[in-house]
């Protein structure tokens, strides 16, 4: 297992952040080549790294829908909110939401939608924060709340921002009873991004808050920071290769059935 990890994490690309390189990794280990839906797809990035061909592509941001369309992976794609999919009942065999159900405004009501439109015995891989995302923030810790509330408040709420909004943080017990009430049941699970990488990647985030900070031009922020994240994630390749899941992590991928009958 570990030689096997050990080789697969020497050959991914570079990535933009650490927890994309988590993400790549866990994903390509279901083993799924190939899904229906992209809820939530974003501009395609990670997407096109895992599969050869997915059906449909959506997200709710219409300009991003365009740098998908260029990734050449997505056959249709579709400008709309998961929690109101413009798709008939059990069309779809596979779904991967990675990132997102995290953001949508009404957590249940996404979860009833891609239900809804899963067929029985449809599989939903599902990626999301757990509760440590806010506990871990090493920033905000070392910030006595009594001393610097706003600054350690506004601190949580960036980062919290940076991946969405976050409106929805949820543990594995709290997901296991909603996903049942939509007829969904968890058969693996597996905690991602331990303390080291959640580390790496709240410097990378850090980084770009503190070049905001200082005023630096969009035109040189942007391709320092994206540098910067690279960099940490490459990082993160070649130290910490035995670390892309862990016993508690600060995000958790799922696999998820539809019950048949």
């Amino acid at each position: 297992m570990k030689s096997t990890l050990k080789s697969g994490v020497l050959r991914i690309p570079i990535f933009r952040d650490v927890k994309h390189v988590h993400e790549h990794l866990l994903i390509k280990q279901t083993r799924i080549l190939e899904i229906d839906l992209d809820a939530g797809c974003g501009d395609g990035y990670i997407s096109s790294l895992l599969f050869r061909r997915i059906r449909i592509g959506l997200d709710l941001d219409r300009p991003v829908l365009t740098e998908a369309q260029k990734r050449g992976v997505y056959e249709n794609l579709l400008n709309a909110s998961i929690t109101h999919l413009p798709l008939r009942d059990g069309c779809i065999n596979y779904v991967l939401c990675n990132s997102v159900i995290g953001v949508v405004d009404t957590i249940s009501m996404g979860v009833q939608e891609l239900a809804r439109i899963l067929s029985p015995g449809g599989t939903l891989i599902l990626t999301t924060l757990t509760k440590h995302w806010n506990n871990w923030l090493f920033f905000a810790t070392v910030l006595p709340t009594q001393w610097f509330p706003r600054v350690r408040k506004r601190y949580v709420h960036f980062m919290n921002m940076y991946l969405g909004p976050i409106l929805t943080i949820l543990d594995y017990d709290e997901w296991i009873r909603l996903l049942r009430l939509s007829g969904l049941n968890i058969v693996k699970y597996r905690y991602y991004m331990g303390r080291f990488g959640f580390l790496l990647f709240e410097i990378g985030v850090t980084f770009e808050i503190l070049l905001y900070f200082f005023k630096i031009s969009p035109s040189i922020r942007r391709p320092i920071s994206f540098h910067f994240q690279r960099g940490l994630a490459r990082l993160f390749t070649l130290v910490d290769q035995q670390r892309i899941t862990a016993s508690v992590g600060s995000c958790i991928l799922m696999i998820v059935k539809k019950k048949i009958g």
